[in-house]
């Protein structure tokens, strides 16, 4: 093998390897923007739960205050109920002695 031939095979592996090397670097730089995209992506998800997990907060006070509501109605009529009783009852004894 002289060294011409030599010098030439070298010229091929290094043009081979600098092609390689702008595929790596062309790589690299598709998987740093898929990264961005996600990253971004992962920002959204995340303020979009904060908002999700805020609603959730606010249904449950909701809820709540409307349980308070429902028993501070039931309270009332039972109430009214037992008054209603206590005076039918009191009429009745009053009406037979």
């Amino acid at each position: 093998m002289t060294n011409s031939e030599a010098i030439r095979q070298l010229e091929k592996q290094v043009s081979t390897l600098e092609e390689r090397r702008d595929n790596a670097r062309t790589d690299i730089k598709r998987v740093d923007a898929e990264r961005s995209k996600a990253a971004e992506s992962l920002i959204e998800i995340d303020r979009r739960l904060a908002i999700i997990e805020e609603n959730v907060k606010d249904l449950k006070r909701v809820a709540e205050e409307q349980d308070r509501r429902r028993w501070a109605i039931l309270l009332a009529v039972v109430g009214c109920f037992l008054s209603v009783a206590a005076n039918v009852g009191l009429i009745y004894f009053r009406l037979n002695k």
